[in-house]
This record gives C-alpha cells, structure tokens and sequence, in this order.
C-alpha cells in the first residue's frame, strides 16, 4: 500500500470494499525495533511475527497506531476504511491516482463532492448559507501547502456557515493550518469516518 509522510508521522489509508472476511495487515518495518506499541492498546488481533513484522487483523473499519521504539515521529498511522463509491450525481469529482489544485473552493446548495481512493485534493472548502450538502469518498483533503510549515494560523480547510444537512463522510483531512473541520450554526450536520491528521 501506499504510505504517505510528512515530518511528523506517516500513514495508509486502506479502503476495503466489504467486511465479509477480515483483512490482515502486515506492517514491515524499515528497520529492527525492539519494542513496539500498538494503539489502542485493547486491539486484540495482534499477531508479531519478527524483529521488523508485525500483523494485524481487522474484522471491521478502525485505525490503529503502530510505534516503533517509542519513537513518535516514527509512527505509522493504518485506517482502514469501508469503500464509499460514487454517487449518481456529483458536481466535483476528483479521481484516483490524481493530485487536484483547489485553492480556495466555495460550495453551493446542492452540492456534491466525491474524492475517490487515490486521490489527493489540495486547498480549502467553504459554504455560506448553502443547504443539501455531501463531501464524502475515501480520497486525501490536503493543505500542507497552503501554510507555513510551523504555522497554526492558516484558514480552516472545511468551513461551513449557517447550512442545513450537511454531510462529510470517510475522507481523510491532512496537515491543515489551522482547525480542519468547522461547522458554524449549522443543522443536522453529519460527520462520519473522518480521518484528521
């Protein structure tokens, strides 16, 4: 699988079309530890298999925290999602194996975003007074490179002010700048499976 890193950690995002049977996870590290922790720490199906492998099994989606040595910016961060496949009607779809440059995008009601596994969409989004909404898929929402590096000061990457039903569901927020997911005197707001990092 693909892992991505920044300075801090690195992660993969494993999507998994259905939990019929459970997936086993094998995490080869780069290099011998001798003590690593899994978190949470009650994961039950954890089976080590040498100084640089260590298995894990899912039976349902859940993420897990794998560090090595207590080595923090070692860690490697597994989510592991339920495929969500794309709606009928979209009115922005990002696709796989693409990287998408938004700058600063404003939603409208009725509007529906789909970022597809293996995608990456960097910027922001925003809606003011915009109703019907749904951002979902299992893609990356980055904005590392919208702010500086040590900066906690950037824009919110997900903004919504004064809507109704407003759905966000399975995508992954990445390296923001400031708060990543911000609802504002909005109704029925549903947030599912999010990832923030």
């Amino acid at each position: 699988m693909p892992v991505y890193s920044n300075m801090f950690f690195s992660f993969a995002n494993i999507v998994v079309a259905d939990f019929h049977c459970p997936v086993q996870v094998e995490i080869i590290a780069k290099k011998n530890y001798t003590n690593a922790v899994i978190r949470p720490l009650d994961h039950e199906e954890i089976t080590e298999i040498g100084d640089r492998n260590i298995t894990i099994v899912f039976s349902k989606e859940g993420r897990i925290v794998f560090e090595p040595d207590g080595i923090l910016t070692d860690a490697l961060y597994i989510l592991v999602s339920r495929y969500i496949p794309c709606p009928a009607h979209c009115s922005y779809k990002f696709e796989k194996g693409h990287i998408y440059n938004i700058g600063h995008l404003k939603l409208q009601s009725g509007d529906v975003m789909y970022i597809e596994s293996g995608a990456i969409v960097s910027g922001t989004i925003e809606s003011s007074h915009a109703d019907n909404l749904l951002i979902t898929g299992n893609g990356i929402l980055y904005n590392g490179n919208w702010h500086k590096e040590e900066e906690n000061g950037g824009e919110q990457m997900m903004l919504f002010t004064v809507g109704n039903n407003i759905q966000i569901e399975g995508i992954t927020l990445l390296d923001g700048g400031s708060w990543h997911l911000v609802p504002v005197g909005c109704n029925n707001v549903q947030i599912r499976n999010v990832n923030i990092l």
